[in-house]
């Protein structure tokens, strides 16, 4: 099965095209890619930088696939776990994702997805913890809106994206 189209799909869904509001500490975006992602990506190939606006489709499955995918292991889970986990380190970033993900098998949460979170995911099933993350997040959102009024704009957005990845989760084959 390929988990990364299938988590693709989903996250794609959610981040639409060209986005610059004030209020958005990402600064501009264009497909969930922020433009400092995006000018990593073009300096790394020895590319001019350009605007995000300008990304292609093709430079937005690499970015996925090399800096979120890979790099939060998400090829390592199963789905419905791979879906969330994936679309958690575009939402959040792969080092608050491995935090979700620990915080969700109960071990140790240090953002870093080695050998002990890795071994705890072989005897967990996937739906429980994909569940679990899509808790965090919402109660995550909530936080973050008390704590900073000006991100309650974003919030209504932000849950219904959350609760579409738990219903997702909800209505996989893989849960409990």
């Amino acid at each position: 099965m390929d988990y990364f189209s299938e988590a693709l799909a989903f996250t794609l869904k959610w981040e639409g095209g060209f986005a610059d509001h004030p209020s958005d500490s990402g600064g501009p975006t264009n497909f969930g890619i922020t433009q400092r992602v995006y000018d990593g990506y073009r300096s790394r190939h020895e590319l001019p930088l350009q605007s995000v606006r300008q990304i292609s489709r093709d430079e937005v499955i690499e970015i996925y696939k090399l800096d979120y995918w890979l790099v939060g292991n998400c090829e390592k889970m199963q789905s419905p776990l791979s879906i969330v986990h994936f679309d958690t380190c575009v939402n959040f970033g792969p080092f608050h994702a491995a935090r979700f993900l620990q915080q969700s098998l109960e071990v140790t949460v240090d953002g870093l997805i080695g050998p002990s979170t890795l071994n705890a995911l072989v005897s967990e099933e996937p739906g429980r913890i994909a569940a679990a993350i899509c808790d965090l997040r919402i109660h995550f959102r909530h936080k973050r809106v008390a704590k900073d009024p000006t991100q309650k704009i974003f919030l209504k957005g932000w849950l219904n994206r959350d609760n579409a990845l738990k219903n997702l989760v909800l209505n996989s084959h893989t849960f409990f």
